[in-house]
């Protein structure tokens, strides 16, 4: 019975909400319920708003926020309270902490009037309010506050439209640590708030506290965004952090902690051979000595800050210690490699070397544990720079023995010879070592006068030490000299009886063993020989007397020393010396003279030819005339050519002849003198050139004018220094016509 009764009281509830609802009739205004009571006009419905702070599943009301999770704040607006849904209304939301996602801070609400934005922590911890508000019929509507407190320790907030994963770091061996060799990848992947890829751009940007990124702000492609985190300068533990624009929202990932090896720095490593290259070695990099022989390459290879091989950058080398450097500075090639070499130098010790580079305009240095160090044993060649390693030891020769030793003491019957020995640091002799020779104390007379001589073959200089005319004992100075300057010296003291007085210096030469005449001719296959006497103006021979000899063509030599155009010796016992004096390629006259002390004597001689000729050819393959010696020509000596024959009176002809050697090639720059029987004359009857040169062809022309000889006029053509001639008879002179 109950529950037959129930649908009639259903019913009956339902038909009162019905006449209530519509007031029934027409009344104006009042509606008649039940036994005739009167009601009052019904409100119009107001649209309400709800909030709710709800935890990222959508389910969960929370009331605090943190930096690791985002809240979701959604809104609700109905009709009325406890009506329908309102769609498409702009719902504002507000928070007086935290941060709120889009930043606009406005969403649109949906079929079932739901709007949401997202709340994050933001950066101030405390307890704070959010609020919605919405414009509905042109009315303001607000919903009531929801507290909740916050943790300030978000940099941004999540969002409902858009995922983001955690940031990525990929190093080549895996770890969270990055150096120069071990740049890390760094990527941030957006998606949409469904997981399906994104199609928009967005723009990250990237920020560390330690090391440098590749690029700061990069857009993302198809999601990623991607940049490459370096080392940078300084070391230790970092944080990567990324900030995420797209649309109107701003998005954050936690940071990403890694560590810094703070080695991304331009570098400079300096190895040698025998070691790995290019490494830095603590210990000494040149195995052995570096003597003259065996230099050692430095390598000096240059990257910048990102490892990449350097190149055009200045390398400066530098040295301290001993050795020298090939160069000290070097710009690095296609492999960043610059080099130098060290050299043994002059002294025998230890160097160390260092190198520095400006590379993308910093400068770099080697480490302290990249010096590379060397022992040297100082052997080069000395050439008058740096240090000298010479050797040099003065002694006196007063019996034609410089082997023996002890010998300090002369007089006049007993001269003397100086000699210092100069030897280089491995104690080979130098040869052509200019020597200083000087005296202190006013004691012996040297020669020559100004005590300079040149080393020979054996490294030995040598002057003479006389007497002189003051007694007591002096010392005696040799030095070395080089480009002027002065370096090893070494001196011993000697006496002297002081009894050979100012003595007066006689020279007198041989030439080929004949006294010098007006034919002193060599060539290059017969060299002269000079013969030198010394004697003082009594006759006496002068031994141990330096001499001097120089030529002005050609060469000289004194016992086998090497031919150059000064020589010098010292006289033998007999006071003698003898000069061999050869031929150079200069054809001419020249003059030897010879020095002793204050006395210079000099001799005269001519370099000629070898089977010198002078003459004309005939059949020559070129021009063809007298002068034309080219093949297959054949050579007459002793002919001149005649231009014009017979010739009239107060004519001009030419006379021509070739100069050539023993295979008939043409000799230039020889003088041929010319005369005629009529030009011989007082008052003379023609004129002829009196000396010509022969040119680069080997031709001589001379020219004849008859000033009134008649009849043949023999003419002769002499080359002086081989006595050649060469004539013809062939010039006439017509007797001049009356009118002519």
């Amino acid at each position: 019975m109950i529950q037959g009764s129930v649908p009639k009281i259903v019913s009956m509830l339902m038909l009162i909400l019905s006449v209530v609802a519509c007031g029934g009739g027409s009344g104006g205004g009042e509606t008649l319920l039940g036994g005739g009571a009167t009601g009052s006009t019904p409100s119009t419905p107001v649209p309400v708003v709800d909030l709710f702070l709800r935890a990222p599943d959508g389910v969960t009301n929370i009331t605090s926020i943190n930096g690791s999770e985002t809240g979701r704040l959604i809104a609700q607006v109905l009709d009325q309270e406890g009506g329908s849904p309102v769609s498409g209304i702009v719902v504002t939301f507000t928070s007086d902490l935290g941060q709120i996602s889009p930043e606009s801070g406005t969403a649109l609400t949906d079929d079932s009037g739901f709007a949401e934005v997202s709340l994050g922590a933001g950066t101030t911890a405390g307890a704070g309010s959010a609020f919605a508000s919405a414009v509905v019929n042109n009315s303001t509507i607000s919903s009531s506050g929801i507290g909740f407190d916050t943790d300030g320790l978000g940099s941004g907030v999540g969002s409902v439209n858009f995922l983001v994963e955690p940031i990525l770091l990929t190093t080549p061996n895996g770890s969270f640590t990055v150096s120069r060799d071990n740049e890390g990848s760094v990527s941030v992947t957006v998606t949409n708030g469904d997981g399906t890829p994104l199609t928009q751009d967005a723009l990250v940007e990237f920020a560390t506290t330690v090391g440098t990124l590749a690029e700061s702000a990069v857009f993302t492609i198809n999601g990623v965004a991607t940049t490459i985190l370096r080392a940078g300068t300084v070391s230790g533990s970092g944080s990567l952090s990324a900030l995420i624009s797209i649309g109107s929202e701003t998005l954050s990932p936690d940071p990403l902690l890694f560590i810094s090896a703070g080695d991304s720095v331009a570098t400079i490593i300096l190895s040698v051979p025998g070691g790995a290259s290019p490494s830095a070695r603590a210990s000494t990099p040149v195995d052995g000595s570096i003597d003259a022989t065996n230099p050692v390459v430095v390598t000096a290879t240059v990257t910048d800050s990102l490892g990449t091989l350097s190149q055009g950058s200045v390398v400066q080398f530098s040295l301290s210690g001993d050795g020298r450097l090939s160069k000290t500075s070097d710009i690095t090639n296609v492999s960043g490699v610059a080099t130098t070499i060290i050299l043994a130098g002059t002294i025998q010790g230890f160097g160390q070397i260092s190198a520095t580079a400006t590379v993308d305009g910093v400068s770099v240095v080697t480490d302290n544990s990249n010096l590379v160090t060397f022992v040297t044993d100082g052997d080069e060649p000395f050439t008058g720079e740096g240090n000298s390693n010479l050797t040099i030891v003065i002694g006196l020769d007063t019996n034609g023995d410089q082997a023996d030793a002890g010998e300090n003491a002369i007089d006049a019957d007993l001269p003397g010879v100086l000699f210092a020995t100069v030897t280089q640091a491995d104690g080979s002799p130098l040869a052509d070592m200019v020597v200083q020779f000087s005296l202190n104390g006013g004691v012996g007379d040297l020669f020559p006068l100004n005590g300079l001589a040149l080393t020979d073959l054996n490294g030995i200089a040598s002057a003479a030490l006389t007497a002189g005319s003051v007694p007591g004992a002096g010392t005696a100075t040799a030095t070395i000299i080089i480009d002027g300057a002065t370096f090893n010296d070494d001196s011993f003291t000697f006496s002297s009886l002081g009894n050979a007085g100012d003595a007066v210096i006689v020279v007198e030469l041989l030439f080929n063993g004949a006294p010098p005449g007006d034919s002193n001719i060599i060539t290059t296959s017969k060299p002269a020989t000079i013969s030198i006497l010394v004697e003082d103006d009594s006759g006496a021979n002068l031994p141990n007397r330096s001499t001097i000899v120089t030529t002005s063509l050609g060469t000289v030599s004194i016992g086998g020393s090497t031919p150059a155009a000064t020589a010098t010796a010292i006289t033998n016992s007999s006071g003698q010396i003898e000069v061999v004096l050869a031929a150079g390629t200069t054809f001419g006259t020249g003059t030897v003279s010879v020095t002793v002390g204050e006395t210079t004597e000099i001799v005269q001689f001519d370099v000629g030819v070898d089977g010198l000729q002078i003459g004309t050819c005939s059949g020559g393959g070129g021009a063809g005339d007298a002068t034309d010696c080219s093949s297959p020509a054949t050579f007459t000596s002793g002919t001149l050519a005649i231009s014009t024959t017979p010739l009239s009176a107060g004519g001009t002809s030419t006379v021509s002849l070739v100069v050539v050697d023993a295979s008939q090639v043409v000799v230039p720059n020889v003088d041929i003198s010319f005369t005629t029987v009529c030009a011989g004359k007082d008052p003379a009857e023609a004129s002829i050139s009196a000396t010509v040169t022969s040119n680069s062809s080997g031709i001589v022309t001379a020219t004849y004018l008859a000033t009134g000889c008649v009849g043949t006029d023999p003419i002769t053509a002499t080359e002086a220094s081989a006595g050649l001639t060469a004539t013809s008879n062939d010039l006439v002179v017509l007797t001049a016509t009356i009118g002519s």
